[in-house]
């Protein structure tokens, strides 16, 4: 999450860095589609957890992009680029990212239901329980992680 979040305000608040994911985004017409009309990256919310669900799968989407942009500002001199990347392409980060997305995901509805005014405490705990549930089965299910790796194993 610090590393997401890191090259989050790394993008959002340097004019040169966000220029070039601009530009790389541009470029990448399926990643481009895939962020579902996003242009930048978001920042991690502490307290909205469909919020930080919604961070983790625009940084997820924009990999390609992430990427391809360090490497481009590390190749002009940019240092911090360069340690970003490196952060980035370290197998447990990555592989926290997608699960973790993937995680945060499956509980936004819930999140959402659980704000509710008209929120029934019965109701809430068997919502949990469902969530839970399909968190559990999908632990012990490889055709889900298999779903995930195919995602990445496209050259970049």
């Amino acid at each position: 999450m610090t590393v997401v979040q890191e090259i989050g305000f790394a993008f959002d608040y340097s004019a040169k860095r966000l220029q070039a994911f601009f530009d790389e985004l541009s470029s990448d017409a399926a990643t481009k589609e895939n962020m579902e009309k996003r242009t930048k990256l978001r920042t991690l919310c502490e307290t909205r957890w469909t919020s930080r669900a919604d961070a983790l799968y625009t940084f997820k989407t924009a990999f390609p992009v992430v990427v391809h942009s360090l490497e481009r500002l590390q190749n002009l001199g940019d240092d911090k680029a360069g340690q970003h990347l490196a952060s980035l392409m370290r197998f447990q980060f990555v592989i926290a990212l997608v699960v973790s997305e993937h995680v945060l995901q499956s509980t936004v509805h819930l999140s959402i239901f659980l704000q509710g005014a008209e929120c029934d405490l019965l109701e809430a705990v068997k919502e949990c329980k469902t969530v839970v549930e399909m968190l559990r089965s999908e632990r012990n299910d490889d055709n889900v992680w298999i779903m995930f790796g195919t995602s990445y194993t496209k050259p970049l």
